[in-house]
């Protein structure tokens, strides 16, 4: 049986890595030196398997992430000290250059001001509520998109929703429009008008019954 440790031929080809500077296509390189150290250092026959060849599962995972780290430092100094940039107007930046201009960009800035900002917050409030605010400013239900093609705010009451649909609805009609462009457009409106006032009706009579509901369960367990 043949066997070998695994540690030659990587070293192997990690040495004939750096050729890849010069020639993208020199992986045969890496192969030779991985083959030519397994042949010479670790290469071995064995009648049985070796006792204690099986190593634990996190020593194989530790031996692992440290090649994995190893070759990623390896192209990921390669790319901070030579990849570069070109625009469309033909202008070059490197690497180095274009991460120091993000790092420095109002993108950034924002964002980064929104990150502090959102650890302080959940420092002061919990995850809890960030997670819930989150999850409420997804809009899965979609009431937000509703109230806003209503145009109403968040504090509207149902009375205020029902007025402002059929205002809307009477603006939107397309029998109140003659030109078959506008006819069509606002047919699309008039019908995301309607939905939007079912959807939020529904939203609005699901969660007063959810509060009915809350309320009775409170007065049976007093």
């Amino acid at each position: 049986m043949e066997c070998g440790k695994f540690r030659w031929p990587l070293l192997g080809a990690y040495l004939a890595a750096p050729f890849f500077a010069y020639n993208p296509n020199s992986v045969a390189y890496s192969a030779v030196a991985a083959a030519f150290l397994f042949n010479w250092r670790s290469r071995d026959y064995v009648r049985q398997p070796k006792t204690g060849l099986r190593k634990r599962f996190l020593y194989r995972v530790s031996v692992l992430s440290t090649c994995g780290i190893l070759y990623l430092s390896l192209w990921g100094s390669f790319l901070w000290f030579n990849a570069k940039f070109t625009s469309r107007d033909g202008t070059t930046t490197t690497f180095r250059e274009g991460v120091d201009n993000f790092l420095h960009s109002k993108a950034w800035l924002d964002l980064k001001k929104t990150l502090i900002y959102s650890w302080d917050y959940m420092q002061h409030y919990g995850w809890q509520r960030v997670l819930n605010e989150f999850w409420e400013s997804m809009d899965t239900h979609g009431e937000s998109r509703a109230m806003d093609i209503l145009g109403l705010d968040s504090d509207a009451t149902q009375q205020d929703m029902t007025t402002r649909y059929r205002k809307l609805s009477r603006e939107w009609h397309p029998d109140r429009h003659r030109d078959p462009v506008a006819k069509e457009a606002a047919q699309k409106m008039f019908i995301e008008v309607a939905q939007a006032y079912e959807k939020l009706s529904t939203i609005r009579a699901n969660r007063a019954k959810a509060g009915r509901k809350s309320r009775s369960d409170s007065r049976d367990e007093l």
